[in-house]
């Protein structure tokens, strides 16, 4: 009889070893129960606590883009360095001709930003003056719908302004009281114009509460001087996936000569949390892995030592050593295939019903907002969290059966026969 045959003859079918896996594991129901539970909690828990920090991290992207940032934005070439006016754009009109022309820009705005001091008669505070254009700021963020009192402003309001809650608390003004704001305009001279106060913004977040004070594109460009030029223009993509397109596009088209940078690079805060999402993922599911294994070894252990005896004699039948390696192996694929999909079907069901009814954190409103985190969280599972999952499972399942069954192949038949 040739090799090939011989190995032929014992060798089994994938069939046999899931029912070999399946009797043996309720040899004794009560630990393997037990073992299913801890991995059911184990694999439900990580499946959920993903879905939760997706959807914390999605909605503060959007929500960091949407606030003021944006997905893109443009500036003059030394402005981000100087913070000086000097460094504006006096011509936007290639750019945004070409931002139009882009169908996957969603909408774009440009912006006046300039440092300067807000004060009525019985004090003086600092503010970041923003000039913006009312009818296309509401398209690329939602600075509009932080008014909580007075109105938008409307295009033709030229001595209007919108401030931050806390500016007005500082100031002691209420909506219509008058404020005198002055900065530096180019070539360093100092400016001041008076404005009636038409609404205050309140958002949670300290840059736009404490010293924003928002008044409209023309007039800014009046004030200062700069004629149809921008210190900034805002892009809003339709989708995170096209930015780096539409960025190396502006680059390569007309933007050679200007400092184009993409959201994620617009905060510190921002750029590491991205950095972070996937190290979190990695440190969590090695948590997960650690406390899964040594309770699945013990079992795995457990059932070797029961079952000494049995080994012992198979081996003296004929059975080979790899045939009792692939036993073991696969019945921890199954006891980890079984506790997964059902820990991941409870997670799943969980995850559904918190997306539609939403985790309220209110209670942590401002301090999430800081983060640009909503206060209700609604987990979601994506494409890559269930591959991360699915990666836990394998892994775990084939960690935790290799060292039973690389000891079962190591018994010594004679000596195993012997165990009672």
């Amino acid at each position: 009889m040739s090799e090939r045959r011989r190995a032929h003859e014992h060798h089994l079918s994938m069939a046999t070893y899931m029912a070999l896996a399946a009797r043996n594991l309720t040899r004794n129901s009560r630990r393997t129960a037990l073992t299913l539970a801890a991995l059911v909690v184990a694999i439900g828990a990580l499946t959920f606590l993903m879905g939760f920090m997706n959807a914390y991290l999605v909605g503060m992207n959007e929500n960091f883009v949407l606030v003021m940032n944006g997905h893109i934005q443009i500036y003059g070439p030394e402005f981000k360095d100087s913070n000086l006016i000097d460094d504006y754009m006096p011509d936007t009109a290639p750019i945004t001709a070409a931002l139009d022309g882009d169908d996957r820009v969603r909408a774009w705005t440009q912006r006046i930003t300039a440092s300067g001091l807000a004060s009525v008669a019985r004090s003086t505070t600092s503010v970041a003056v923003v000039g913006v254009d009312p009818l296309r700021e509401p398209e690329v963020g939602r600075l509009r719908t932080f008014v909580v009192a007075g109105e938008w402003l409307a295009p033709e309001d030229a001595g209007g302004v919108l401030l931050g809650v806390d500016i007005a608390d500082n100031l002691e003004v209420e909506l219509g009281d008058k404020i005198v704001m002055m900065t530096q305009g180019p070539g360093g001279d100092i400016v001041s114009e008076a404005f009636r106060v038409r609404g205050l913004l309140h958002s949670g977040i300290p840059d736009i509460d404490r010293v924003l004070a928002l008044v409209t594109l023309s007039s800014a460009q009046s004030w200062l001087g700069l004629g149809d030029g921008a210190t900034e223009i805002v892009v809003r993509t339709h989708e995170f996936e096209t930015v780096d397109a539409v960025a190396d596009a502006l680059v390569a088209g007309v933007g050679q000569s200007l400092d184009i940078r993409r959201w994620y690079n617009q905060d510190p805060l921002i750029e590491q949390m991205l950095e972070m999402q996937d190290a979190s993922h990695l440190i969590i599911i090695a948590v997960v892995i650690s406390v899964v294994l040594g309770q699945l070894i013990n079992t795995m252990f457990m059932s070797l030592y029961d079952r000494v005896r049995e080994f012992g004699l198979m081996e003296a039948l004929g059975s080979r050593r790899r045939n009792l390696f692939a036993m073991l192996l696969w019945e921890s694929i199954l006891l980890v295939s079984i506790g997964g999909f059902i820990g991941y079907a409870i997670a799943y069901g969980a995850i559904l019903w918190t997306a539609a009814v939403g985790i309220d954190l209110s209670a942590f409103g401002d301090t999430l907002a800081s983060m640009y985190i909503d206060p209700i969280i609604r987990p979601v599972i994506d494409l890559q969290s269930n591959l991360y999952l699915l990666g836990t499972i394998i892994v775990t399942a084939i960690l935790a059966g290799l060292l039973p069954a690389w000891r079962a192949t190591r018994l010594n038949p004679v000596e195993a026969m012997r165990q009672i």
